[in-house]
């Protein structure tokens, strides 16, 4: 489970113990997760679509009415943490408005995850010869403390980030029971202490009994914000003290037009890798840093091969897809090649636009008279349901070269089954 460790204060530096003490130079990681070089500084707009919620929050905001707890909910990468991290800036805004102004010093430190008011709990890994009361830092390398403080720097770069912290797999009770020693001192600042608990479904059963006494004694002036996509998993007596927030699912078209407006993707590549994403914002992004050319061709490749390769060529295609990729690699493939033969089927029935691979395609039309693109279609898509089913793999894969095989070139059909391709099978 990716979460994440507390940020608090050191008070023997005076200053926040976080990734923002860190070099300002921005890692090949940031990269990677976003193409902006600096934090989203654009109140509610940096949560992707998510219009009920920014109403919600803002209606909030203008009442004046804050509840002591939150829980934002919702399927994995639809915003959860950008939301609890923004509502929090408002929340902490000097101008205490409808929502942050982005400006004030306040929000500047909350983007940078600074604030001194501002506490992340989340999972950190067991400290060598850790005890109940240590504190939940203590305990740990120089090693994972410092890998800790890129991944909080990240996650300032990137709310939408899930952090990756080896070993981390709960939060600690040391973490939550810190919440109310914290929240009971005087504050480093005046105003409302936050504490935000990312992926609140890692707490550990102490931990989880540790936040629910917090929970149902809240100290003054202090708001607890739990995130999660497993909302289920938490204790119910939890989930009823807090003011339940749900987030709704992105859509593919939600995602696309978010990449297009704050990646600069052009609406073909958008497209594809929203669909890719699984309505996972952060999976988006992701996607865009990885070769989406390489891999479709490599969907095509295989298509090639069911379609003309020898019986051991095509076994050796099943056994190389199968080994070389994870199930949810494998997934995206077959989407892939799904979306290249749609591409297809549009330029055999005229559809408006040219397809980047429009020669290859043609070629295709050209050459297989009786080719059945709708009936080539569902067996990809069948493929993908099987592979969702945790079916066997090199199965799977034997299955749809000869469905392809039906679909596009039922005159010379290749017996895969009595061939050493047979044997990728169980």
């Amino acid at each position: 489970m990716d979460s994440g460790f507390m940020i608090r204060r050191n008070r023997a530096a005076g200053r926040p113990f976080s990734s923002g003490n860190l070099s300002g130079k921005r890692s090949p990681e940031a990269s990677f997760i976003s193409g902006s070089a600096t934090p989203f500084n654009m109140a509610w707009k940096s949560i992707v679509s998510q219009s009920r919620l920014k109403t919600l929050l803002t209606g909030i905001l203008a009442s004046k009415r804050v509840a002591h707890a939150y829980l934002f909910s919702g399927p994995e990468g639809s915003g959860q943490d950008p939301a609890a991290i923004e509502f929090a800036k408002a929340l902490l805004c000097e101008r205490s408005g409808t929502e942050a102004c982005g400006e004030c010093r306040n929000c500047v430190r909350v983007e940078s995850l600074q604030h001194p008011n501002l506490t992340l709990v989340f999972s950190l890994p067991a400290g060598r010869n850790e005890k109940l009361g240590d504190l939940p830092l203590s305990k740990l390398s120089d090693a994972d403390i410092a890998l800790v403080q890129e991944q909080v720097r990240l996650k300032a770069l990137n709310p939408y980030l899930a952090m990756t912290i080896p070993k981390a797999n709960t939060i600690k009770i040391n973490s939550v029971r810190l919440i109310r020693k914290e929240s009971s001192l005087a504050g480093f600042e005046t105003g409302r202490r936050i504490f935000i608990i990312l992926n609140a479904e890692a707490m550990a059963e102490d931990a989880s009994n540790a936040l629910l006494k917090t929970l149902e004694e809240p100290p003054e002036n202090t708001i607890l914000i739990l995130t999660t996509s497993l909302p289920d998993r938490l204790l119910r007596t939890i989930v009823s003290r807090c003011q339940h927030v749900r987030l709704a699912p992105l859509t593919a078209g939600e995602i696309q037009a978010a990449l297009e407006e704050r990646e600069n993707i052009v609406p073909e590549e958008a497209a594809a890798v929203a669909k890719l994403s699984g309505g996972n914002y952060a999976k988006a992004l992701q996607r865009l840093h990885s070769d989406l050319k390489e891999r479709s061709l490599e969907a095509v490749d295989f298509l090639r091969t069911a379609l003309g390769g020898s019986r051991e060529e095509i076994g050796n295609s099943i056994e190389a897809v199968a080994s070389a990729h994870e199930k949810q690699e494998i997934g995206e493939l077959l989407l892939l090649l799904q979306d290249w033969l749609r591409d297809a089927m549009l330029l055999k029935e005229g559809g408006a636009g040219e397809p980047e691979d429009g020669g290859s395609l043609r070629r295709l039309i050209a050459r297989y008279k009786r080719i059945d693109l709708p009936g080539a279609i569902a067996a990809v898509d069948r493929a993908v349901s099987l592979v969702d089913k945790n079916a066997y793999i090199p199965l799977v894969l034997l299955n749809l070269a000869l469905a392809l095989q039906e679909s596009i070139n039922p005159s010379e059909l290749t017996d895969v089954r009595s061939s050493p391709a047979g044997s990728a099978g169980p």
